[in-house]
């Protein structure tokens, strides 16, 4: 909701959300450079969550934090999104 209404439209928002959500990490893990930041994604976040990324003691799997750490990643997610709808809403609607 907040990424919709800092770009005005639905249809867009939805452009946006669904390659981060589906493709992010799976398409962009290939760029070794990306791998640290991609691990702070919430598709990787929701996987550490639900614990169906393997197991945390093997590195090969999963972002490697904990269920906490997780749910705070995604948390800030929610967070930053629906902020930053408030602000340009306050901003451009007020």
């Amino acid at each position: 909701m907040g990424i919709a209404t800092v770009v005005r439209s639905s249809a867009v928002a939805m452009g946006i959300l669904l390659p981060l959500l589906f493709l992010g990490s799976q398409g962009l893990g290939n760029i070794p450079a990306l791998k640290p930041v991609l691990r702070y994604l919430p598709d990787q976040a929701g996987l550490e969550l639900m614990h169906i990324a393997g197991p945390s003691s093997d590195g090969r799997y999963g972002p490697g934090y904990g269920s906490g750490a997780a749910l705070v990643i995604l948390l800030a997610w929610t967070a930053a999104a629906l902020i930053s709808g408030y602000l340009v809403l306050r901003g451009r609607d007020a």
